[in-house]
C-alpha cells in the first residue's frame, strides 16, 4: 500500500491472509513429515518446509524492519531532532535512502 499518500513509496499491508495461508502450508507439511507414507518423497516435502520456513522469516524481518522504520522516520522527520542529534540523523539517513530505494 501506498505509504503517506506517496505515489513513489509503498510499504506492506494487510498480509494476514497471506500469513494465514502461509502458516496453514507450513502444517500441512508438517503433517506429511509425519506421514509413514512420506518416505518416498521426504526430501521434497523436506526442501518444500525449508522454503516456507524462509519465507516466514523474511516476512518476520521485512515487517520488524519496517516496523522500526516508520517509527523512526517520524522521529527524524522532524528539523529539530536532526539539529539535536545530528551525528543520529546522518545514519538515520543511509537507512532511509536504503530502505525507500528498495521498496521503490
Amino acid at each position: 500500500m501506498s505509504y503517506r499518500d506517496s505515489k513513489d513509496y509503498s510499504i506492506i499491508g494487510d498480509i494476514e491472509d497471506t500469513i494465514a495461508l502461509l502458516e496453514d502450508n507450513q502444517m500441512s507439511i508438517q503433517t506429511m513429515m509425519g506421514s509413514k507414507y512420506v518416505a518416498e518423497i521426504r526430501t521434497k516435502v523436506e526442501k518444500w518446509e525449508k522454503r516456507l520456513g524462509y519465507i516466514s522469516d523474511v516476512i518476520d524481518e521485512w515487517l520488524t524492519f519496517q516496523r522500526q522504520w516508520m517509527y523512526l522516520e517520524n522521529i527524524f522527520g522532524s528539523e529539530d531532532i536532526k539539529k539535536q542529534l545530528p551525528m543520529e540523523a546522518k545514519l538515520f539517513e543511509t537507512v532511509n535512502k536504503f530502505w525507500r530505494d528498495h521498496m521503490k
